[in-house]
């Protein structure tokens, strides 16, 4: 939706001044050669192009988190929008426009911070945001779990979700925190992983590392056995 107002803005900025700047263009090559012409059309030209990345460049800093569950949906979160899916099998073979459909997470969907989603085997997505924690949207309709902090979670920030060969979920937060969740019960926290204020990114192996990425802090790597290992991204390592 985000991405489709951003396309007719950046056509119609476009086209606009595209017109005026083929006018324009026209009487320079008659008036002044094609130089000038050249000048001018070279300049109406970019506008269209920098209007494409700078909403663009936009577009994805109000999109937090895309994926797509197990019955084919494409999920998105978006800072202030909340979740939003869209059925892809009648995107590309109806002609039905109304595909794009915005889901009730605990009524307040419409400004839910969405910071990270992960959808599991049984059809439920689990949404991790940014100030109230990890909530879970179930697979039938108002059926709803939350999981808050501190009583849950070691930061109320959820700024990366990911699921484990041994079927656990891992949440990484903005505390540099790490929470272990099996069978939606904390079972184990990973205290001060990071110095780094944000866990980004996660993703476990098949030979049960669990790898993090971080907003400044370089990657971390946890052992099966616990033991943890920096590695270094360079001085000034972003995430």
């Amino acid at each position: 939706l985000v991405g489709a107002v951003f396309s007719v803005a950046a056509g119609y900025v476009g086209m606009n001044v595209a017109t005026k700047a083929n006018v324009r263009t026209a009487a320079a090559a008659r008036d002044g050669g094609m130089n000038r012409a050249l000048g001018i059309a070279f300049s109406g030209g970019s506008v269209m192009g920098m209007c494409v990345v700078g909403l663009g460049l936009l577009g994805a800093a109000v999109i937090y988190a895309i994926t797509k569950d197990s019955e084919g949906r494409l999920l998105v979160g978006t800072d202030q929008g909340g979740l939003a899916s869209l059925d892809l099998k009648k995107a590309m073979f109806s002609d039905d426009k109304k595909v794009f459909t915005r889901s009730s997470i605990s009524g307040t969907s419409a400004n839910l911070p969405v910071r990270s989603l992960a959808p599991d085997s049984f059809g439920n997505i689990w949404i991790g945001s940014y100030g109230r924690g990890l909530q879970m949207l179930g697979n039938s309709a108002g059926w709803i779990r939350s999981m808050q902090y501190p009583s849950d979670l070691s930061s109320p920030a959820v700024t990366s979700l990911a699921w484990d060969s041994k079927g656990r979920m891992l949440a990484g937060n903005n505390a540099g925190k790490l929470d272990i969740i099996r069978e939606g019960k904390p079972t184990k926290t990973e205290e001060d992983l990071t110095s780094s204020r944000r866990i980004s990114a996660i993703l476990p192996d098949s030979g049960g590392n669990i790898w993090a990425g971080t907003y400044e802090d370089g990657l971390y790597k946890i052992r099966p056995d616990g033991r943890r290992e920096h590695i270094s991204l360079g001085d000034n390592s972003a995430d």
